[in-house]
């Protein structure tokens, strides 16, 4: 059995509906629909039909409580067109009809709430497994939108906090570029610059907000950004009705059918597509640090004085080296001893290097305990090996 029942208030003082008679009497304003005791009759078939009267305290308002009930499931499509007629005849007299219980919301909602919970944790999926796989499990540091990390405790230890998040939220994290620092840094850096020669384009442009769509996604996922976020949209709305049980009906159920239908295969091949990608520690390593050289300046000023001392040490390798072997293609650690050896570089620089290899990897492993004070200070040592280590290439040269 499928029951509806609306609360029906009125002004005591301006209606002439006061009775439950005079009450059944408007529901019959459609031609349709007929009333005998507890029945109501409409397009020739038939439902159970309850009409109380009562009175608040005040005396200066009376409600009705109509009940409706319906036993057959395979009747719901009439008996929403029922429901539909009776709520248009009273708002011909009242605006104030309010839902207390409906069935038939409920009914439908079961039924598109499994499709709507699979849809999102195929979202979810897609996130946290290529995040995961190229990024690491640092990855929530610093590539949540600020928009993002409000929906959620942050200082959350959960490492399956994403299932936290927001059903709506899991579209901003694709595309908001709202991110934290990008602004202020970007204004710290033209407040720092005397003139144009000081502003780096490229350094200047890694500052810029990109979504997590247009950096990782959008090479994987084959749909357009405003179809994929129109969608998810329209099926945000629904999934609200289905949490609040509110006048979700059968066209309401078609609609989350539709966009379910859409948006599975898209988010499914992401995931297969994923499950093909193969990515070295390396790579990781290097989309870790771009990571972190867009989310802040210290990290990615410290970046590019290792990438910058590397390419250093690759010439010095070639200067002072009897090219006996391929030594570019040696670790950096590797390198280091080389060097040493040959009395290139000495312990106390030897010694600078590794501990700046030591911070790059205690961040690109996920170690954000790690102070911006240490990592400055680190960053002050390289520049200063950097000059040194040009000065002697340059005197070697001349």
């Amino acid at each position: 059995m499928f029951k509806v029942e609306y609360l029906v208030l009125f002004d005591a003082n301006k209606t002439q509906c006061k009775t439950v008679s005079a009450l059944k009497n408007l529901l019959q304003a459609d031609s349709d629909l007929s009333i005998e005791r507890n029945k109501v009759t409409f397009e020739k078939k038939t439902a159970d039909l309850v009409v109380k009267l009562g009175k608040k305290d005040d005396k200066a308002h009376i409600y009705f409580n109509v009940i409706l009930k319906c036993n057959k499931e395979d009747a719901l499509e009439w008996f929403s067109s029922l429901l539909r007629s009776i709520r248009r005849s009273l708002s011909l007299i009242t605006k104030s009809t309010y839902v207390v219980w409906d069935d038939l919301s409920l009914y439908y909602s079961s039924q598109a709430y499994p499709m709507i919970f699979n849809i999102e944790n195929l979202m979810r999926q897609v996130i946290t497994k290529f995040m995961l796989t190229n990024i690491g499990l640092g990855w929530t540091k610093d590539r949540l939108p600020t928009d993002v990390q409000e929906s959620v405790n942050i200082n959350n230890k959960d490492t399956n906090y994403l299932y936290n998040v927001d059903f709506i939220q899991l579209k901003n994290f694709l595309f908001s570029e709202n991110y934290p620092s990008h602004k202020e840094s970007l204004i710290k850096k033209f407040k720092a610059a005397k003139d144009l020669s000081e502003l780096n384009i490229d350094e200047i442009r890694a500052l810029i907000p990109e979504s997590n769509w247009d950096k990782y996604f959008e090479p994987i996922v084959d749909c357009d950004a405003e179809y994929l976020k129109k969608r998810w949209d329209l099926l945000y709305e629904l999934r609200c009705k289905v949490a609040h049980n509110k006048d979700f009906t059968k066209a309401s159920l078609e609609d989350v059918k539709k966009l379910v239908s859409e948006l599975s295969p898209i988010l499914e091949k992401a995931i297969s597509s994923l499950d093909s990608i193969s990515v070295s520690e390396d790579e990781k390593d290097a989309v870790f640090e771009k990571v972190l050289s867009n989310y802040d300046m210290v990290f990615s000023k410290l970046m590019s004085r290792i990438h910058k001392l590397e390419k250093l040490l690759d010439i010095m390798l070639d200067e002072y080296s009897r090219k006996e072997v391929p030594l570019r293609r040696q670790t950096i650690i590797q390198k280091i001893n080389i060097l040493h050896n040959y009395g290139v570089i000495n312990d106390k620089q030897a010694n600078i290097i590794n501990m700046a290899r030591k911070v790059r990897n205690r961040l690109v492993h996920n170690e954000f305990d790690m102070s911006h004070n240490e990592v400055i200070h680190t960053q002050m040592m390289l520049e200063d090996l950097i000059i040194d280590f040009e000065e002697n290439l340059g005197r070697n040269g001349s």
